[in-house]
């Protein structure tokens, strides 16, 4: 209308514009497919997202996740060489930097040990989730190192409530050298800020890898 050209369509049919108001366009849009595009992560895959180590004397490790949870609903926390020289190793959901919660935790475990020991414990509204076991006669057994494959899932649709289950080795003072299997889910219904590790007796070694996966 002004005599500016807005658009230009070239002999081999090259289409042109620096400058159309969206508000002229007419009709559908043609549907657009994702077959083409690459470089996307495939559904179920890992995308690794964060690591650490621990080398000094602590009694938690604290993973912050907040910059992940708009984008991934299930993450995966693989743990190994997890040191401490006794009491029990758990696990607990934060809901801000330093705030771990105190109770809601319901669940249970399995272990199978050398020499055929074997023992299942389940627990309702404990303050966090204990992977090795409540119970004191099955504590950690000295400077032995530990190995955990956690999964972590966040349900916005069910008001933030997640659940974890894992599998794990670790040497307890009855059962010796023992695999673990377990999960739980927390009523607990605050945003996840981030994931706590904690050790009754100090921990002395940890390596963390931090995964997201792609639904």
């Amino acid at each position: 209308a002004n005599g500016v050209e807005k658009a230009s369509i070239s002999s081999t049919g090259a289409f042109t514009s620096t400058s159309i108001d969206a508000t002229k366009l007419s009709g559908a849009l043609p549907a657009i497919s994702g077959a083409a595009l690459t470089n996307l992560p495939a559904s179920g895959s890992n995308i690794k997202l964060a690591s650490g180590t621990i080398t000094s004397s602590t009694t938690n490790v604290d993973i912050n996740l907040s910059s992940y949870t708009s984008t991934y609903e299930r993450f995966k926390i693989i743990v190994d060489n997890w040191t401490c020289e006794g009491g029990t190793m758990s696990i607990n959901k934060l809901t801000a930097s330093n705030t771990a919660i105190s109770s809601g935790w319901y669940g249970g475990y399995y272990r199978v040990g050398e020499g055929n020991t074997y023992g299942r414990e389940g627990f309702s509204n404990l303050a966090s989730f204990t992977l090795t076991g409540t119970n004191p006669q099955y504590s950690v057994s000295g400077q032995y190192n530990a190995t955990f494959d956690i999964d972590v899932n966040q349900h916005t649709s069910q008001s933030n409530k997640i659940q974890l289950v894992y599998t794990g080795i670790c040497r307890l003072s009855t059962g010796l050298s023992s695999a673990l299997t377990g999960g739980a889910l927390n009523t607990n219904t605050s945003t996840l800020w981030g994931i706590r590790f904690t050790s009754s007796v100090a921990t002395t070694a940890m390596n963390y890898t931090v995964y997201g996966v792609a639904l």
